[in-house]
């Protein structure tokens, strides 16, 4: 649960715990295999999946590929459209 209202949190906390049995683990930080960093201060959290990604790559045994820099402005809006339309796209 995440939110900037503590008293919204207590609430559903409580409903949750009159539903299911429950833990209260305060502050969290790695949660179905993320990573998570929070820095209150500035009112951030990030979630992080660097586990997962680096078991991708020894799965698919990329582990000695070659690694190349390529940025990505920071806005960048992916949409659905640039994605292969045909199995055959994906090859190129």
């Amino acid at each position: 649960m995440a939110s900037s209202r503590k008293d919204e949190i207590r609430k559903l906390k409580e409903k949750s715990n009159y539903e299911f049995e429950m833990k209260d683990l305060v502050v969290t930080k790695r949660k179905l295999g993320m990573d998570v960093l929070r820095n209150k201060d500035k009112g951030e959290l990030f979630l992080y999946q660097y586990d997962y990604l680096k078991n991708m790559v020894e799965q698919f045994r990329m582990s000695d590929a070659k690694t190349v820099d390529i940025p990505l402005v920071y806005d960048t809006k992916l949409s659905i459209v640039q994605y292969p339309k045909f199995w055959d796209e994906n090859k190129l």
